[in-house]
């Protein structure tokens, strides 16, 4: 589908989740692709709950929200009709195996058009691209300063400025993947012991 390739196609630029994917990877991505409507302030992705999908905004308006004790504030707005700028959704809880850092739900005055890609498809596609995984992964650290060990590597790359909120947002986040990134190492070390005494 042409459309749903737009839309992914803005997450292949520098900076981007897919950025340095080959295309018959892409090319399989798009047929596991599937469309879901949601209705004005549906909730999407609540906060704390694992990833089970990675979405594009396919029309419509999502916004990425905070619940405090005076309602919602609106933290970000997620928009498909702006060229060039991705439109992906709950990509570092997706690929990095973390907790949703957000909730995430359908602007209130309109409804939302979403594709999605399931975990157990995103698994098929990586038996049969396994290196386009570490390319995403790579991709999604480089603004966490972190390699793929969960190490430190540098700065991170934050392109603009944050409010202390936000700071403490990534701060949590990055930890989060630091966990998870250490946990992989060290089950993929218990692995290879025990296949090793066997």
């Amino acid at each position: 589908n042409a459309q749903y390739r737009e839309v992914v196609d803005k997450s292949c630029v520098r900076g981007g989740a897919f950025f340095g994917c080959n295309n018959f990877f892409l090319d399989a991505l798009m047929v596991k692709l599937h469309e879901k409507y949601l209705m004005p302030g549906e909730e999407f992705i609540r906060k704390g709950d694992m990833a089970r999908e990675l979405s594009f905004v396919l029309g419509g308006k999502m916004q990425v929200v905070e619940a405090g004790p005076e309602g919602e504030t609106i933290l970000k707005t997620i928009r498909a009709d702006i060229a060039e700028v991705p439109s992906i959704v709950g990509e570092v809880a997706f690929f990095m195996g973390v907790v949703q850092p957000d909730t995430v739900k359908a602007q209130n005055d309109g409804d939302a058009k979403v594709i999605t890609l399931s975990k157990q498809d995103y698994e098929d596609l990586i038996t049969r691209y396994p290196e386009q995984h570490d390319i995403v992964t790579g991709n999604l650290l480089l603004p966490f300063g972190l390699d793929k060990q969960g190490n430190e590597e540098g700065a991170a790359t934050t392109a603009a400025a944050h409010d202390e909120n936000e700071d403490l947002s990534f701060e949590e986040v990055k930890t989060n993947i630091k966990s998870a990134l250490k946990r992989r190492v060290d089950d993929d070390f218990s692995m290879l012991m025990f296949a090793a005494q066997n």
